[in-house]
């Protein structure tokens, strides 16, 4: 004699009647591929513009440093103290000329190595926004020791 179990009461399921059941695919969706792909693109793209703008400001580095500097001449002039003369005023933008000469002519790690001193002591004696008579004469003399040439005696 066979007996019969009865058969088990499993909850319904709660798909549509007559649809077969939807498996989950492997991968990506085509929008977040999309998505992504255009992520990546965003990226290279700023990775070129970074390299290209860091390439043309190496490259041009002297030329807008000066370019700066020349626009600040008229500021720096105005920092000499009124006790400068006007001999000592000449010289003191001849030097500043000279500095802008060679800032152009040459590559920037040239210059910072050539003029190492004078440009660190131009930078902190324009910070008080006053130059004397003391800091212009020593300034003119580091640049000229760096150039080679003998400071004059003033």
């Amino acid at each position: 004699m066979s007996e019969q179990f009865p058969k088990p009461d499993f909850p319904q399921s709660h798909q549509a009647p007559g649809s077969e059941p939807v498996e989950p695919k492997g991968g990506l969706s085509p929008v977040m591929k999309g998505c992504l792909i255009g992520a990546g693109a965003v990226v290279a793209l700023l990775i070129v513009i970074f390299l290209v703008g860091s390439w043309v400001f190496q490259k041009h580095s002297g030329t807008i440093l000066a370019w700066s500097l020349e626009r600040a001449k008229p500021e720096i002039m105005s920092l000499l103290s009124p006790d400068h003369n006007l001999k000592e005023r000449r010289e003191f933008s001849q030097v500043y000329d000279q500095m802008l000469s060679e800032i152009r002519a040459t590559k920037m790690e040239e210059f910072g190595r050539k003029h190492h001193k004078s440009f660190a002591f131009y930078q902190e004696m324009i910070l008080d926004r006053k130059i004397t008579r003391e800091e212009s004469q020593k300034w003119i003399e580091l640049w000229r020791e760096e150039e080679g040439k003998k400071p004059s005696g003033n």
